[in-house]
């Protein structure tokens, strides 16, 4: 398994591929930092949009500022705003998977 990230686009996956195979469809060939053209990208810390940007909690209402890129609606706030965050990593792993799951099936 091969995993290709784009620190820069929140941590985003730009390439996920088993044997040889891909996973997700990978990033599009000259994506840079759009999170919408990746393979995919974190939707933190919320998934979907919230309608006119507003919501209640606790009695209080609370009001995020919409997402600019590729709006829906302009009065929504979408995905939260993790996709365009930069994110860093300070170490390099490599994950092994278990015998188990290496086998032709």
């Amino acid at each position: 398994m091969r995993l290709t990230l784009a620190p820069h686009v929140g941590g985003s996956i730009r390439e996920l591929t088993w044997r040889g195979e891909h996973v997700l469809r990978p990033a599009s060939a000259g994506a840079t930092d759009d999170p919408f053209e990746m393979a995919c990208f974190p939707m933190v810390p919320f998934a979907n949009r919230i309608a006119r940007g507003c919501f209640d909690f606790d009695g209080q209402t609370v009001c995020l500022a919409p997402n600019p890129r590729r709006l829906l609606s302009r009065a929504a706030a979408t995905n939260g705003p993790g996709a365009t965050a930069a994110s860093s990593a300070s170490s390099s792993h490599t994950a092994r998977l278990p015998s188990s799951c290496r086998s032709g099936t």
